[in-house]
Order: structure tokens, then C-alpha cells, then sequence
């Protein structure tokens, strides 16, 4: 919590990300839908908040989030339509989950920040200074900045559209696709950061 109070307290002003449409083609939208998701085991169960794969663009990386160390075989190599996409991205990348959000209730993420060296962490994190790319594919479903007391930013992200959350923006504030009672349909999240090796 210092490190975050800290990181709060230096020349950050709160910055909106833009939002790319169409930063995907249909086809590679369609590349997305057919990754073959899974529900991973977290320490001492399964996290069934959603589904989820991830790969590594030149050698096996784990982002850390709390999955029990069996899942680390699930991971595999940049297909070539992946590799195409990341190399659209600004900033180079070595890392890619894939996440499927297909029930309003049953499939969201929680407000948190992603794990990075900014906020002290030392492996299986983000590199220091780089931020993540979220890519939505499908149904647009709610994206959210800001904690459990305060949203600053909200928006359901289109379609084959990406956002960046920098590095400042993650230290400083918490993100999370909260859940939605009313929400109908199927996305998927195309994410990709730079971590750690």
C-alpha cells in the first residue's frame, strides 16, 4: 500500500486511455474466439471467475497472479496471427493472455492493479515503466478505472477495439470488468504485456 500511496502522490494526473476501434481485423477476431480457454487452479482451487490461456512471444514467461504452479504447462508460443498483432503494438511485448467473459455474473475480474515492479514486485510481474494492451472481441462488456469507492473512468469497450493502461495509470489506479446482471453475450480479452524475465 505505501508504494502505491507513494506512486500516488508524484506528478500523476489521472489520464483517460483512447480507445483504437477496429485495431483487429474480423479475421483475427475469429483467431481469438478459438483460443482454447480453460479454467486454471488457484492456489488451492479453481478460479472460476473466467476462463483463460496464455502464451509467450520468445520464451515460456508466467505473469503471476496467483494460479497454482500446475497450470505452467498451459502456456505456448505466439501463433503467427498473434505475432502480427503484437507487432502493431508501440512498445514491444513478450507475453499474451486470452480471457473469456461469457456470463454478466458468473465471469468478471475484481478491482485490482496488474502486477509490476512499479508496486515492488520483483518476478512473474511487468517490466518497470510498461503498461497492457487489452484487445476486446464480441459483445462489448464494461470497462472500468478507478477502486471499490470511486470510478473514474467507465466504458463497454466495441468490438476489435484496444486500450492501453500505461504504467502510471496501473500504479495508481485499479481496473476491473465488473459484474452484470443484465449483461447478454460473449467477449473475449486479448491482453498483452511485457514481463519480467
Amino acid at each position: 500500500m505505501a508504494v502505491r500511496q507513494l506512486f500516488s502522490e508524484m506528478s500523476f494526473s489521472f489520464k483517460a486511455p483512447k480507445v483504437h476501434t477496429e485495431f483487429i481485423s474480423e479475421e483475427e477476431a475469429e483467431k481469438v474466439k478459438k483460443a482454447q480457454v480453460k479454467l486454471y487452479a488457484y492456489r488451492n482451487g479453481v478460479l472460476k471467475r473466467a476462463p483463460k490461456i496464455e502464451w509467450y512471444r520468445h520464451k515460456p514467461l508466467t505473469y503471476s497472479w496467483g494460479q497454482h504452479r500446475s497450470n505452467d504447462d498451459y502456456a505456448r508460443k505466439f501463433p503467427k496471427w498473434m505475432e502480427e498483432i503484437a507487432a502493431r503494438l508501440p512498445e514491444p511485448v513478450n507475453h499474451c493472455i486470452v480471457i473469456r467473459y461469457h456470463d454478466g455474473l458468473k465471469t468478471h475480474a475484481p478491482w485490482h492493479s496488474d502486477k509490476c515492479e512499479e508496486l515492488g514486485r520483483k518476478t512473474g510481474c511487468m517490466k518497470r515503466g510498461t503498461g497492457f494492451w487489452v484487445i476486446s472481441v464480441g459483445d462489448p462488456r464494461t470497462f472500468e478505472l478507478g477502486d471499490e469507492t470511486k470510478v473514474l473512468w467507465s466504458k463497454a469497450l466495441p468490438d476489435r477495439s484496444m486500450i492501453c493502461i500505461d504504467a502510471a495509470t496501473n500504479a495508481s489506479v485499479k481496473h476491473a470488468v465488473p459484474p452484470d446482471p443484465e449483461w447478454k453475450g460473449c467477449r473475449w480479452s486479448l491482453i498483452f504485456r511485457t514481463i519480467v524475465e
